[in-house]
């Protein structure tokens, strides 16, 4: 199911001062910021509202559930009473499966982070951020925290590519990530780093050398991730490749390489008799 049926739906009320309260509450965006609010702190005063936009984009939410499965997910949640309920049960299916999906996503943030770190996570996250952690994983919380909320549009591009490069390449060192200011470079085109499936590239394979990242048997990798892209781009092209590599391959073998150079090379290097020559060669025998 796609959130964009829903998305004009998705317009959270700006506040500066007091958070909503639930009694005002009749529509679900309200039910979402309510719940949030709960999960990141026990105290009334957050300040504006978490959500700052609610537009959701290019990203894939859980498959159609029934309105008795949304209420049990919505039971489960933390914070849940009968005013929440009550509202709850008056959305359409849509509402209710995004109230379950960001909600969801939002306390999982709120797990394990102070009240503080939590508000200014949801905040960069916002609702999209929150759905793409659902979708992709948790690494995207990471991602957002440490990179900034571009990160969501080099997900949005690259998909569950994005998490294997982050969890393998950045996360693990990013003291060195960070020193060597690859950051900017990654947010602006993260297609030269790594392929959909999050094999390096070549040009990543250099980056994260320079940096100090050790990228060992991912060179194979993307070497292999190189040749599926590009078989998927241009066939042809492809074709041609692997088979001069193949080739190559073939001429390590001594055999093989004695049986090119004999049948092929030899014949092509040895000049063919001139004219000249053969009229020579006659006179001679003369």
């Amino acid at each position: 199911m796609n959130l964009r049926s829903f998305v004009p739906l998705l317009v959270i009320i700006v506040f500066v001062a007091n958070p909503l309260s639930i009694a005002q509450a009749g529509r679900f965006d309200n039910l979402i910021e309510a719940m949030l609010r709960k999960s990141v702190s026990k105290a009334d005063d957050l300040g504006p509202p978490l959500l700052k936009s609610s537009k959701v984009d290019n990203v894939v939410v859980a498959a159609q559930r029934s309105d008795d499965q949304l209420l049990k997910e919505f039971n489960r949640l933390g914070g849940v009473d009968d005013r929440l309920r009550s509202t709850f049960k008056k959305l359409s299916t849509d509402e209710r499966t995004a109230v379950v999906e960001i909600v969801s996503a939002g306390q999982r943030v709120a797990l394990g982070r102070s009240a503080d770190d939590a508000v200014k996570l949801i905040r960069k996250l916002d609702a999209d951020g929150l759905v793409q952690g659902r979708t992709y994983g948790e690494f995207v919380y990471a991602g957002v925290d440490k990179m900034g909320p571009y990160y969501k549009s080099v997900v949005a591009k690259m998909g569950e590519g994005a998490g294997v490069f982050f969890n393998k390449y950045v996360a693990p060192h990013w003291g060195k990530w960070s020193a060597a200011g690859l950051t900017a470079a990654y947010l602006a085109a993260p297609e030269k780093f790594h392929y959909q499936l999050g094999n390096l590239t070549e040009y990543a394979v250099g980056k994260l050398t320079e940096a100090g990242i050790r990228v060992g048997e991912a060179v194979t990798g993307g070497v292999v991730g190189g040749i599926t892209q590009r078989l998927k781009t241009n066939p042809v092209y492809a074709t041609i490749t692997l088979a001069l590599i193949a080739l190559l391959v073939l001429l390590q073998i001594p055999r093989f390489r004695a049986f090119v150079l004999r049948t092929i090379v030899h014949p092509l290097w040895s000049a063919p008799p001139t004219n000249e020559s053969n009229d020579s060669q006659q006179h001679y025998e003369e």
